[in-house]
């Protein structure tokens, strides 16, 4: 009888515990979704990967490119039992990304560095650039890795017109406190009426 009033009190402990816990993989991604949106202030649309241990971690593969922030490799980490999020480690990539193009041929690949190091606009803003620097990555044909972005400009004249409109600031900053990124939305039509849309990433340490 002792036997089996034990077995009894075992398995009245371990459904117990498994009641406690039986969330399923979209309860833990609405957390992950509810705390991105309230850090970015709106709904951006992820790639999750949920993996479930003695606590949740959710990868975030990717973020889609339908807004301007671009994400690889985050994770964050959440208490099973509480949905609690424990760490969030969202990395937002430095980089350059040609969006589209109106009335004309996107730039090629070997444009865009030059293109990007031209936006002093002929020299008549007080920005060096020769300190920017641009860099292709590896694997990705139109991806490039950027420092020292100009901030915002607004000018035109009958040949050509440079928008760019600082989207974001901050957007977050790493365990260190000590890197802000800053996103920037370029439009930039070329005397031959061109349309150039692109989204910067920058960030300064």
């Amino acid at each position: 009888m002792k036997i089996i009033f034990n077995i009894v009190i075992f398995l009245a402990i371990l459904l117990t515990s498994l009641s406690m816990a039986a969330y399923t993989e979209e309860e833990y991604i609405k957390v992950a979704k509810d705390y991105i949106k309230e850090k970015y202030s709106q709904d951006i649309n992820c790639k999750y990967r949920v993996v479930i241990d003695n606590s949740v971690f959710i990868y975030i593969d990717q973020l889609a490119y339908d807004t301007p922030i671009s994400t690889l490799d985050s994770v964050m980490l959440i208490d099973k039992d509480t949905k609690e999020v424990i760490h969030a480690n969202l990395r937002i990539k430095t980089e350059i990304y040609e969006r589209y193009v109106v009335d004309g041929t996107p730039l090629t690949l070997e444009e865009i560095p030059e293109f990007i190091n031209k936006l002093n606009y002929n020299e008549e803003y007080k920005i060096n650039a020769k300190e920017i620097k641009v860099i292709q990555k590896k694997n990705f044909n139109n991806y490039y890795d950027i420092e020292n972005v100009p901030f915002v400009l607004k000018e035109e004249d009958n040949k050509n017109t440079i928008e760019v409109e600082k989207i974001y600031e901050p957007i977050t900053k790493n365990n260190r406190g000590n890197v802000y990124e800053l996103a920037y939305y370029i439009n930039y039509t070329d005397e031959k009426h061109n349309a150039y849309n692109i989204v910067l990433f920058a960030y300064t340490k």
